[in-house]
């Protein structure tokens, strides 16, 4: 009999790193065989086009997906997109030109509908839930994080992120969004030191540090997340990396 798949949510500061670590945790779970459903969730700034290059269209959109009156399995199938050649990894996420207003506004009903469905897809063992950082109005992120076997915070030394979290955790603080089992971690998207930054991570059960990797912004611009970094520091933040999967993820 199949497990039920397990949700994993990943939410943070804006420029924190979530889509990223998304598509990194996405890949070393694919090494390991397992399948991996990804949602992307924010309707501001698309993620679709930021990982492969896409048409224009609404067809595929999950903000279309979201519009339906009547979701199956089938739906969310034809509105998913590969993602590498693996063959593990598929996505679900809104492409070029989708705005907060492309679509009407859906309901949190659809979204438990919607998770209900993804659970359901054959073969799925991880949703990965690239969270809006819209954590409340975002119904998507929202019940991400309420029903999240696990939810990573993610954050990055300066005090733009640092402010935000605090004011986020303190809408976060019912019981529901179970924030003190929260894994956070500090991502140095920049060459920052840390230290000045620790006191937004006091709530949560455990709290990883990401070093400085240069070569994930070219990654990212260039649309090869999936491709393995290189150098001293594409080594350590790897290394950092596959503990944080291991020990969190496939360990529990």
């Amino acid at each position: 009999m199949k497990m039920p798949s397990k949700v994993i949510a990943i939410w943070g500061s804006p420029d924190s790193g979530k889509t990223t670590f998304s598509v990194k945790a996405a890949k070393l779970l694919a090494a390991d065989k397992r399948n991996v459903l990804m949602i992307h969730c924010d309707d501001e700034t698309p993620v679709i086009p930021t990982l492969i290059s896409s048409p224009e269209g609404s067809e595929k959109s999950l903000g279309d997906l979201l519009s339906k009156t009547n979701l199956t399995v089938d739906t969310v199938l034809q509105h998913s997109f590969a993602f590498g050649s693996s063959g593990y990894i598929s996505f679900l996420g809104y492409v070029s030109g989708d705005n907060a207003i492309s679509y009407p506004e859906y309901t949190l009903q659809s979204v438990k509908n919607l998770f209900g469905l993804c659970k359901r897809v054959p073969d799925i063992d991880f949703i990965l839930v690239d969270c809006s950082h819209h954590t409340i109005s975002n119904l998507l992120t929202a019940y991400a994080l309420e029903s999240a076997d696990i939810v990573f915070r993610i954050g990055t030394p300066d005090t733009k992120s640092m402010v935000y979290l605090v004011s986020q955790v303190q809408a976060l603080l019912d019981p529901k969004f179970k924030i003190h089992r929260q894994i956070g971690i500090l991502n140095k998207v920049r060459n920052h030191s840390t230290t000045l930054y620790e006191s937004a991570f006091e709530r949560g059960v455990a709290r990883y540090d990401f070093p400085f990797c240069p070569g994930l912004e070219d990654q990212l611009e260039e649309q090869h997340l999936l491709d393995s970094l290189t150098g001293k520091a594409g080594k350590a933040f790897d290394s950092a990396f596959a503990s944080l999967i291991q020990e969190v993820i496939l360990n529990e």
